[in-house]
């Protein structure tokens, strides 16, 4: 039945909030309590772009970044974010990342050719 279906799906959808703007700073206790929500993601590169256009007075992106880990930790809700490389994995993980996104279809093009005009 449609409705068998509809339980079904919504049990196995996954929602992961993306943490890409410098407003997130200020609502992220409030996000981290929401059911609704499974994880969130740090989008670094955008994240920092928006701190930069934020004034003088905004956070730098690590203080922006601790603040975020720090919240959705002490919520208990997994968090994730991007690295471009695998040496920086660890390190992540250590600080209590529960998922990475490793490096991007770009960068590993870039990356490929880069070795084939070396070769």
């Amino acid at each position: 039945s449609l409705d068998a279906y509809t339980r079904q799906a919504d049990s196995e959808v996954v929602i992961i909030a993306q943490l890409e703007d410098g407003e997130a700073l200020e609502h992220i206790g409030q996000m981290a309590k929401l059911d609704r929500v499974d994880g969130f993601f740090i989008g670094a590169a955008d994240l920092g772009l928006s701190l930069a256009n934020s004034g003088p007075d905004a956070p730098t992106l690590d203080d922006a970044m601790e603040q975020l880990t720090t919240t959705v930790a002490a919520a208990g809700r997994p968090l994730g974010t991007y690295v471009d490389r695998i040496d920086q994995a660890a390190k992540l993980s250590a600080q209590g990342y529960d998922f990475l996104a490793i490096g991007s279809d770009q960068t590993m093009i870039r990356r490929a050719v880069a070795a084939i005009k070396m070769a």
